[in-house]
């Protein structure tokens, strides 16, 4: 609805201009058009340089004119100068890492690595899922949950068997071990797990803790069922010039983003696993900006 303020001539007084939204801006670029962009620029890179592109690799400075970045006579977009400013010289780094299982993938899982930066209300992004192709792009600050929302909404592939329950809430340790255990086939090791923290595994938020079978099999769904992981690192120099780092750790199970929150309870380090869906991620970032600042 917009708001119509009448003078006491009787004129209609047009309501003040809202500022144009700035959408965000995305390009897929060659991993050479991009080094050439930080070269020109001077902005070091996240990755260390390879072998220089062969004699046959297409001319970065070409590709960045089809795209507009750079003009005939040789100069950088503002825009694409501001997004390096950015890139170079930020006040929060943000690192979103997240490796999904693909059964058609060389590896057999795929990996996306985004490096995103913010400064004075601007964030700057690169982002690859494979080295070969990466995404540049520029925003401003307050479109960046949707655009960290769009780094973890993945097409969720089946697991050999079923999910966990939908809450989880288990000691630290039996969490890590159980996964070592499992991986080397130390049936032993997870049994004398499962022993020292009998009664400490809850789901649902049941006070009543679940029994030696119960938790056998809700600490195998766990392991087995887990189709993806994401952690993002969240980096910044506080008030008082010290660097201080932040992370967020989900794992993906066909039916969704579980959030690991770490929690300390009767003087002992536990973990609690519950849905998450991915706009939740903007908001861990942002807290997590807030923490790494003050």
């Amino acid at each position: 609805m917009v708001a119509v303020t009448l003078a006491a001539d009787g004129r209609t007084v047009a309501p003040p201009a809202e500022p144009a939204l700035r959408l965000p801006r995305r390009l897929r670029l060659s991993r050479a058009a991009v080094e050439h962009l930080a070269d020109r620029t001077g902005t070091p890179l996240p990755w260390e340089r390879g072998r220089r592109p062969s004699a046959d690799a297409q001319d970065p400075v070409a590709e960045l004119r089809r795209h507009h970045l750079v003009t005939p006579d040789g100069r950088i977009d503002p825009e694409v100068v501001g997004a390096w400013a950015v890139l170079g010289y930020p006040e929060v780094l943000v690192d979103v890492d997240v490796s999904v299982r693909r059964s058609d993938a060389p590896a057999g899982f795929v990996h996306l690595h985004s490096w995103q930066r913010r400064r004075c209300g601007r964030v700057a992004s690169l982002s690859t899922a494979g080295g070969r192709l990466l995404e540049l792009g520029w925003h401003d600050d307050d479109l960046w949950q949707v655009e960290l929302a769009r780094a973890v909404t993945v097409r969720t592939p089946s697991a050999p068997g079923p999910p966990p329950a939908a809450v989880v809430d288990l000691p630290h340790e039996l969490l890590l071990g159980s996964g070592a255990a499992l991986r080397l086939h130390r049936e032993d090791v997870l049994a004398d797990l499962e022993r020292r923290h009998a009664g400490g595994v809850h789901v649902d938020d049941d006070p009543v803790p679940l029994g030696p079978a119960t938790t056998d099999a809700q600490v195998r769904r766990l392991h087995a069922a887990a189709v993806g992981r994401m952690r993002t690192v969240v980096a910044g120099v506080g008030t008082r010039g010290a660097r201080r780092i932040g992370w967020v750790s989900w794992l993906l199970f066909p039916d969704g983003w579980r959030a690991l929150v770490p929690q300390f309870r009767d003087g002992q380090p536990r973990v609690r696993l519950q849905p998450v869906a991915p706009l939740r991620l903007g908001a861990e970032v942002a807290r997590l900006v807030v923490e790494v600042r003050s």
